[in-house]
């Protein structure tokens, strides 16, 4: 199969992958008793554009081999959680928990059969890491600089963006969720969307963060520290 059909079949299956994953968001949003109002139906073209566009550029730049798998699972799973986040700031623990455990075991399977056992120790580490990083920033905000959803969120980026590269993948990951959630939230403030005591949904920007830091983590290091 040529990298160009590839591609064409990875975005094709993004599109049906970013349906899914919304339908999965306001499914899980409707089961609860504080249930956001039903979105629009042209929400879904939105949400299969943007499968589309995501599972695009990792099919041309990242996946390879077995790890196609758990990465698959990766993107669709924070895809819904990315929805949940803009529909109603929050992040399921339906979604979150089992992302977590079913990815973590995706991986570990993967790693094995693609030759990449060696990885995985800094998998774990990365997720701790990005789990205390998040519940210190929390504690000692009281819960105002973010909700704890994105705590629970922060495991399962830092586990796969650690896997591909420590600095380049989870360092890179980390410092951009935060650049941009701080420039969206100064960009609400200054548009008056939100006011200094409202919750921002923050998981969109970690999870654009773990985007970026794994499809150009490396060159955006490379121009950071000027080599």
């Amino acid at each position: 199969m040529s990298d160009q059909v590839f591609i064409a079949i990875m975005t094709l299956a993004g599109a049906a992958g970013g349906v899914l994953a919304w339908r999965v968001a306001e499914r899980v949003l409707a089961d609860r008793e504080d249930a956001p109002d039903p979105a629009p139906d042209w929400a879904q073209y939105v949400a299969a554009a943007f499968g589309a566009i995501v599972f695009g550029f990792f099919a041309a730049r990242f996946f390879a081999g077995w790890l196609i798998v758990p990465y698959v699972w990766f993107l669709l799973t924070t895809m819904a959680m990315t929805f949940t986040d803009v529909r109603a700031r929050l992040i399921p623990d339906r979604i979150s928990f089992r992302s977590l455990g079913i990815g973590a075991a995706l991986l570990v399977i993967f790693a094995l059969l693609d030759g990449s056992s060696a990885r995985l120790d800094d998998a774990l580490l990365g997720a701790v890491i990005a789990a205390l990083i998040y519940l210190a920033i929390f504690l000692a905000g009281r819960g105002r600089s973010f909700g704890f959803g994105d705590v629970k969120l922060s495991p399962l980026l830092g586990m796969f963006t650690a896997f591909v590269a420590w600095w380049e993948g989870f360092g890179v990951s980390v410092v951009l969720g935060f650049l941009i959630g701080g420039v969206a939230s100064l960009l609400l403030l200054v548009s008056r969307s939100k006011g200094l005591r409202e919750h921002f949904a923050f998981g969109p920007a970690m999870v654009l963060g773990a985007y970026a830091a794994l499809l150009y983590g490396g060159p955006i290091l490379d121009w950071y520290v000027g080599r």
